[in-house]
């Protein structure tokens, strides 16, 4: 079942995100703040997949009305539950949230080194764009 993500979700959707390098590296890793966020904005959503009442399955997603454009930030499968079709659920159900809202585009960036994630895309039909070169830097 896939569903809207609420507060008692916090824990185990970090638990999710800060246990794949792809989507942590570069000394990053998501606290409860971030994940707050997602659930107070009326722009971004956290949808979860549960099977057994377990959360398996997180993908955050910004969607903007307005602008008719949809973000895909993280998608994250528990790895005991990969490749069983959980990620591409949690994209249509994205992809069906959009279009109910009149939604005509998505845009999801993928780590160039991420093989799972950039098959998924091509099975998918998205298209991919430029390469861009990611830069951080931690403000103390």
């Amino acid at each position: 079942m896939i569903r809207l993500a609420n507060e008692k979700d916090i824990q185990k959707i970090l638990e999710l995100f800060n246990s794949n390098l792809n989507l942590i590296g570069d000394n990053f890793r998501y606290d409860k703040n971030q994940i707050t966020e997602y659930l107070i904005n009326d722009n971004y959503r956290l949808f979860i997949y549960e099977l057994n009442d377990k959360i398996i399955g997180v993908v955050s997603a910004e969607l903007w009305k307005k602008a008719k454009w949809a973000y895909v930030g993280e998608i994250i499968v528990d790895k005991n539950y990969r490749r069983k079709g959980i990620g591409t659920k949690l994209l249509d159900y994205v992809e069906k949230e959009a279009k109910k809202i009149n939604i005509s585009s998505i845009f999801i960036f993928v780590d160039e080194n991420n093989k799972e994630m950039k098959e998924l895309m091509k099975k998918r039909d998205h298209k991919g764009g430029r390469k861009y070169i990611h830069y951080s830097k931690e403000l103390k």
